[in-house]
């Protein structure tokens, strides 16, 4: 569909040849488990492969730091009606990967956590790697909750009935 690309506002203003890669494997690779998941993309920067997520029936949240957000919105609302007639859906959001826990009022329970060309200065592994830390404690502690709020689906065998053929 279509993606603003400019090569003057910074590298979260560009389409980087992994996310590229990215969104062909998810179309090619993974295309029957992307469709109704929960896909979080960190450095989204114009948003190629959340975009591509989406439009493959994903609920995905495009995330990257405030100066992309502009972008990153113009190039979801470019897409959002080939993305609703696909069932997907795609919102925006900044994250800063110093302070992950920001998205705590607003993070979903996720399938999939996508990331492209994100790390290419050394300094940004250590907030990368804090980032999906919290995002993997955030997602065990829904699980935790989910599993608590369910009532068991183990029925014990004297509680089913049996028929037997004759």
């Amino acid at each position: 569909r279509e993606i603003a690309n400019s090569a003057d506002d910074g590298t979260g203003h560009n389409i980087w040849d992994g996310s590229v890669v990215l969104a062909k494997f998810l179309e090619h690779g993974l295309r029957d488990q992307i469709r109704g998941a929960n896909v979080l993309e960190l450095g989204a920067g114009t948003g190629l492969v959340g975009l591509a997520a989406a439009l493959l029936g994903a609920q995905a949240w495009l995330t990257d730091l405030p100066y992309t957000l502009k972008n990153l919105d113009l190039n979801t609302q470019a897409n959002l009606k080939s993305i609703t007639k696909m069932g997907g859906a795609a919102v925006v959001k900044a994250l800063d990967w110093k302070e992950p826990e920001t998205a705590r009022e607003w993070m979903p329970r996720l399938d999939f956590v996508l990331a492209s060309d994100v790390v290419w200065v050394e300094w940004l592994v250590e907030p990368l790697v804090k980032t999906l830390r919290w995002i993997c404690h955030a997602q065990k502690k829904m699980r935790e909750e989910d599993a608590r709020q369910r009532p068991s689906d183990v029925k014990s065998p004297s509680s089913s009935s049996s028929s037997s053929l004759s």
